[in-house]
């Protein structure tokens, strides 16, 4: 018998107290009348589970009546204190058929309770194997993790959401109801990526609808645009502004006016009321007399290193490209991404007819595709690691290669790792066909053609026919394009190996 399977015995076993009510000497009423229920328990086993147990039936928030124990917990629903007791007993917590406002619960709970390794379980299989919920619903996670110490992981992973791949969240109408925890989080932040003035506007009217006296004004008179923000207050008190001042007297230190250009202080000139005199003095004179030397500790603007210059890539999208390249069965997170991605080439700024001007002959390349009327936001693509990439000689036959492969994946940053992706590598039998160069058109893999594109940008059609490299990547063998890119793929000299990956969900997708 080997030792997992004692522990599952000795798990099981401690289980049935639970079951049976042996001995046990607390009840625990949770939930609210009519709605509550009793929970009968083992104080030992209570107070060695839980460090809130530990320390709450020690003193006096519990009450005993002869023998038992009386507790309360109003505040928490009696389903999830159910799963969370048996967890205690028996050390097991089923995920996987909960959906995510259950597992949020979860683990507030397990906060609440102060049982640490369930919060450390709870966040990490969500990062793992939930992502795409945390994705859909990051204002909602960001708002719960950032206002408790302990949920730093999914706090960081939720961050790390907005400044990669989704900084227009900004300007969402989600991000009125972020928590001014989850907004300081953010504004804490280096790696933004975005313009300040950008940001201002923003916090302005986070500030705005989340003081009572003001957010019928904004509802009322801006609508969608922040140019609005520059004439909302003229009729305003001196009570309004010092409403708004209180909102916002945590967020304002935080907004980098220094970076802000000259140019846009019509944004600023307006709300000069709520800004502290000597952080508006400070950005004046920075303007005036520019970056010397006495204004050494302005904090640098916001930038995000790892952005991807793509209007159809975002960085966690081009590190799971990465992987593919190094066959790893786990996926490269935006930081730990050994390649960085150059643009070489966006048809609809360059115009279609100069790929081979831009391309040809540079090394590895990626092909991002975006496909025209899709209602799937579907990404295809292809990865050319011949070294002459797309060379032009007239009637070039095929070239060989076992390291290309063609793909597709869903373009939606709230669906980014790779659940919707399908991978095709080259087959053997057909390893010298891989690369076709076309002279006249456009990057080809395969015969099929497995992938093609038509650079005439009046008939803007695409192949995916299946062929040379398997499996198929698209339901349907010919599309229109709406856009492409080419990006050159070089290795990062100073990149070093780490364990900083998101976990694959589908390992099928490198066999």
């Amino acid at each position: 018998m080997t030792t997992e399977s004692l522990l599952a015995r000795l798990s099981k076993d401690i289980g049935k107290l639970l079951e049976f009510n042996d001995e046990c000497n607390v009840v625990i009423k949770v939930g609210v009348t009519p709605s509550h229920h009793e929970f009968k328990a083992h104080s030992l086993i209570l107070r060695a589970r839980s460090s809130y147990f530990y320390t709450a039936l020690s003193s006096d928030w519990a009450r005993s009546q002869g023998n038992v124990i009386r507790f309360e917990k109003p505040n928490m629903s009696p389903n999830i204190f159910e799963a969370i007791l048996r967890y205690m007993y028996n050390g097991i917590l089923k995920l996987e058929d909960q959906d995510l406002s259950d597992i949020l619960d979860l683990l507030c709970a397990a906060d609440e309770l102060m049982i640490g390794e369930l919060m450390d379980y709870i966040q990490n299989y969500l990062i793992q194997n939930r992502s795409t919920l945390i994705d859909e619903n990051l204002i909602e996670v960001l708002n719960i993790a950032a206002s408790r110490i302990a949920l730093s992981t999914l706090k960081n992973y939720c961050l790390e959401e907005i400044t990669l791949l989704n900084p227009s969240i900004f300007e969402s109408k989600s991000f009125l109801n972020l928590d001014e925890n989850a907004l300081v989080a953010l504004l804490e932040r280096d790696d933004l990526g975005m313009d300040e003035s950008k940001i201002w506007d923003s916090v302005l009217k986070w500030g705005i609808i989340n003081t009572p006296c003001l957010n019928c004004s904004l509802e009322d008179k801006i609508g969608s645009s922040n140019d609005s923000l520059t004439s909302l207050n003229y009729e305003w008190t001196s009570e309004d502004f010092d409403a708004l001042e209180k909102t916002l007297k945590n967020c304002i230190p935080l907004i980098r006016f220094c970076h802000i250009p000259a140019i846009e202080f019509h944004k600023i000139k307006p709300y000069s009321k709520i800004i502290p005199k000597e952080l508006l003095e400070k950005m004046i004179d920075y303007h005036l007399v520019g970056n010397s030397p006495n204004y050494n500790n302005i904090q640098p603007p916001r930038i995000c290193n790892i952005q991807i210059d793509s209007e159809l890539l975002n960085s966690k999208q081009a590190a799971i490209i990465a992987s593919w390249l190094d066959r790893n069965h786990r996926s490269y997170s935006p930081k730990s991404n050994p390649y960085t991605f150059k643009l070489l080439f966006r048809a609809s700024v360059d115009g279609p007819d100069l790929f081979h001007k831009k391309c040809d002959n540079v090394g590895p390349t990626v092909i991002i595709i975006k496909v025209r009327d899709n209602v799937d936001n579907v990404l295809v693509g292809g990865y050319n690691p011949l070294n002459i990439s797309w060379k032009r000689p007239w009637f070039s036959p095929a070239r060989g290669t076992k390291g290309g492969f063609i793909f597709s994946m869903d373009s939606s940053v709230k669906t980014i790792l790779d659940k919707n992706a399908k991978l095709a590598r080259v087959a053997p039998e057909y390893k010298e066909y891989a690369i076709y160069d076309h002279p006249w058109d456009g990057p080809c893999f395969g015969t099929g053609p497995d992938l093609w594109v038509n650079i005439n940008p009046k008939n803007p059609i695409g192949y995916t026919t299946k062929k040379c490299y398997q499996p198929s990547i698209t339901n349907s063998e010919m599309f229109y394009w709406e856009d492409w890119e080419v990006f050159s793929v070089q290795s990062n000299d100073n990149y070093i190996d780490n364990t900083d990956v998101y976990s694959m969900d589908t390992i099928s997708l490198y066999d």
